[in-house]
């Protein structure tokens, strides 16, 4: 399982369901059907999402990045 840090208000957000994008790194190698452990920058809150897509073509986000749809399935 992939662990990534998030700011605060990026967390929070994905935490409560109010985003469902997040833009990563394509070395971190997430695909669709994942689980990847997120924290805050403060690492007091975590939450478990799974991936439901990886967009890495015609994303609009440069080469090196992908867009990811997630979902909270567990709060840590």
């Amino acid at each position: 399982m992939v662990n990534l840090l998030l700011d605060n208000n990026s967390f929070t957000k994905v935490n409560s369901g109010a985003i469902s994008h997040l833009v990563v790194c394509k070395e971190e190698g997430i695909k669709q059907g994942d689980f990847v452990f997120l924290s805050n920058s403060d690492n007091r809150n975590n939450c478990i999402v799974k991936v439901n897509y990886v967009d890495c073509e015609g994303s609009g986000v440069e080469e090196n990045y992908c867009i990811l749809n997630v979902k909270k399935v567990q709060a840590v």
